[in-house]
């Protein structure tokens, strides 16, 4: 679907998992030449139909494939691309080891590392790399100056909030992170599932919002009773559903950690947590 001249966003594959949008990658096109911004799943059907999509456009050839992140619904499909485009694969330098030994070893395909300042020449258009760790410890967002363009992947997305796991990203960072993006300004923000974001700075402060607000509440719990991960999140996410209850239980735990690191709570007698 082409969201603007230079821009089509490509959704397809499964959804990650019930009621989810599938992922979505992006196809830039420049006077001199294209590049894709993730992706998505490595399935052969995906494949298939992304790269006679890419065909029956008849842009400049696609040099460059810049994933993102990490994940298989962003990172898996990108062996394919490079190899029926010949395209270069780049990724943050602190996401390539995750990427090479999931998918690509075997392969003997080599990463690009990129990281904050580098820049990918178009023509008439330029891609700016800009650092948003958090969801992942090296995400990033590829950002078009001349169309004031941010391509946020997961970190900012229109429909849901984003899971911020422990064990691979930082909410510390994450909320630094979209107070760097608030201060680019962007005009649109293109999102790693879903439909783009046309209220960039209200979303914004809306997820930085939502973040604090989840803090708040988790201190105030634990001030009146010292709990475990099971009823914080019994308390924090009534009714949910029980395939999202272990992302919340994720979201708990990634929470705890930062408030644990700036010395608000601390753990005690296996997995309790209290106010310290």
């Amino acid at each position: 679907m082409k969201v603007e001249p230079a821009v089509h966003q490509i959704s397809i594959g499964r959804e990650p998992f019930t009621g989810f949008p599938p992922p979505n990658s992006f196809l830039v096109c420049g006077s001199q030449s294209s590049v894709m911004i993730d992706s998505g799943w490595e399935s052969e059907n995906d494949h298939y139909a992304r790269l006679q999509l890419i065909k029956s456009l008849n842009v400049p050839p696609v040099n460059h494939v810049i994933l993102t992140h990490r994940h298989p619904d962003h990172a898996g499909g990108a062996l394919r691309l490079y190899e029926e485009l010949n395209a270069n694969l780049a990724c943050h330098h602190l996401e390539r080891s995750s990427i090479e030994s999931e998918r690509y070893v075997s392969a003997g395909v080599t990463f690009e590392t990129i990281s904050e300042g580098d820049r990918f020449e178009l023509g008439n258009l330029t891609i700016e790399i800009i650092d948003t760790p958090g969801h992942t410890i090296g995400c990033i967002a590829p950002y078009i100056p001349e169309l004031s363009a941010l391509f946020a992947s997961d970190s900012v997305m229109g429909i849901s909030t984003t899971v911020v796991r422990s064990n691979e990203g930082d909410l510390g960072e994450y909320e630094k992170s979209l107070r760097k993006m608030q201060s680019i300004r962007p005009r649109i923000i293109y999102s790693g599932h879903g439909p783009p974001v046309t209220n960039p700075m209200a979303r914004l402060e809306f997820l930085i919002d939502h973040r604090l607000k989840r803090e708040h509440e988790l201190i105030n719990l634990l001030s009146i009773s010292e709990m475990s991960i099971d009823r914080l999140c019994e308390a924090m996410y009534k009714g949910i559903s029980k395939p999202r209850e272990a992302l919340a239980k994720e979201q708990i735990i990634s929470i705890l950690r930062k408030l644990k690191n700036e010395g608000a709570v601390k753990e005690d007698h296996g997995a309790i947590w209290q106010i310290n």
